[in-house]
Parts: structure tokens; sequence; C-alpha cells
């Protein structure tokens, strides 16, 4: 489900996150190192400055809740997951929100009415259904 999925992608980005503070190390005073091939550190009396080289700025918008969108600081490596459950490769105050709208009316959430048909026509159906197998199986 898209929950399950996006749960397992926040814990995938947590460890992630969690091995690239571990790959940055002190050094002595200004000393230029690379802790690993996206990382580099500089140190000056005691103040560790960490630059990534290899994360950018999205929109993490949760499925199924795009109000509760925020920008977050993901490694490239990740947004091809975040790509396909709709995040945009910006920040948020960046996203032209009509545009985006525009482009997932699909994905939007149902309000009660909507709702409420939608589970009268799918009553419906299987009332039809169940009277089809009556007819064919002679029940």
């Amino acid at each position: 489900s898209d929950r399950e999925e996006a749960k397992a992608e926040r814990q995938s980005d947590r460890e992630e996150a969690k091995a690239e503070k571990q790959e940055i190390k002190e050094f002595g005073e200004g000393d230029l190192v690379t802790a690993s091939s996206t990382t580099s550190v500089v140190t000056s009396s005691s103040t560790i400055v960490a630059e990534s080289l290899d994360t950018m700025s999205i929109c993490h918008i949760p499925p199924g809740n795009p109000g509760n969108n925020h920008t977050i600081t993901i490694g490239k490596q990740a947004w091809q997951a975040h790509e396909r459950h709709g995040d945009e490769p910006k920040p948020c105050d960046e996203v032209d929100w009509e545009k985006w709208n525009e482009d997932n009316q699909e994905e939007r959430v149902l309000d009660g009415t909507e709702n409420a048909n939608l589970v009268e026509q799918l009553s419906q159906q299987i009332a039809e259904l169940q009277k089809r197998l009556q007819q064919l199986f002679g029940f």
C-alpha cells in the first residue's frame, strides 16, 4: 500500500542520513579532507562545516495528504523513490500549486459525498454480480 511504501521510504531516508553522518569525522584544526566521494569537511577551531555535494531540496508531498507538504533535503540517489509518489524536485515555496493540482486531480482525496456515491455504485455492482452468479450456478 502507499502508506507502507511511504513508511519504508522514510526508514530508508533515515538510514541513509545516518550513514552519511557517520562518514563525517573530525580532523585537526584547519585540515581540508574528503570523508567520502559525496561529502567535504573543513575544520576550523573545532567547528566542522560539512557540505554535501550530492543532496537536493525537494517538496515532499505525502500521498493522500498533499496539504501536509514540506521541504526536505535528500540524497540525490533517493530522488527516484520520491518522484514515484509525486514529490516535486524543488522546495515547496517554488512549486506552482495551481499546476500541481491540475496534474494530480485524480489523486485527490474524495470528500464525504463522493465517498457515499462511490459506495452506492459499488454496492449496486456487487448486487448485480451476485444476481448473475445465482443465474449461472443456480444458487
